[in-house]
């Protein structure tokens, strides 16, 4: 869940844009605000996505989470980053397969790993994860899970077959 709270007046505040990072506890993890070092380079995939914190998202600090994690953009328009290993304290999807988006292919991934249970997240497209997930069909094992990320890159829409890595601490 993302919260805004405050707007601090301008002698008071020590940065114009902030993020913090709460763990499911409640304990702060991370801090990050806009005089944090920053990047905006892009790359093809590497090993992982990673989807930073909505906080992170919503301040507009995803340059600033990925600079400060040596990760860079899929694409200079959206918030997934790609890596070689996943930061601490954050869901991260190993990338196993990856192709222009297609149902066709999506579906050809779910029969060759037996997946029965799919989750779907999507950035840059009209493509709506519940009816997808309909028209797929998953049949195999309930307990064999994978996920599916499908986002524009450039021109073109890509799919991003994945496991969906336990949350480093």
């Amino acid at each position: 869940t993302v919260r805004e709270l405050v707007r601090w007046p301008a002698p008071l505040a020590e940065a114009r844009r902030r993020a913090t990072v709460l763990g499911d506890d409640g304990a702060v993890i991370e801090t990050l605000c806009d005089d944090d070092p920053d990047t905006d380079e892009t790359t093809p995939t590497r090993r992982y996505v990673i989807d930073p914190d909505p906080a992170v998202v919503r301040a507009h600090l995803v340059g600033h989470y990925a600079a400060r994690h040596t990760l860079t953009f899929l694409s200079p328009h959206l918030a997934y980053l790609t890596g070689d290993r996943p930061p601490p304290h954050v869901r991260s999807f190993e990338v196993t397969d990856e192709a222009a988006y297609s149902e066709r292919t999506v579906a050809a991934w779910i029969r060759r790993d037996s997946v029965g249970t799919v989750e779907i997240k999507q950035r840059g497209t009209s493509i709506i994860p519940d009816q997808l997930r309909a028209r797929l069909r998953p049949r195999g094992d309930r307990r064999i899970a994978a996920t599916l990320i499908v986002a524009r890159i450039g021109s073109g829409i890509r799919a991003y077959w994945c496991r969906t890595q336990p949350v480093p601490r």
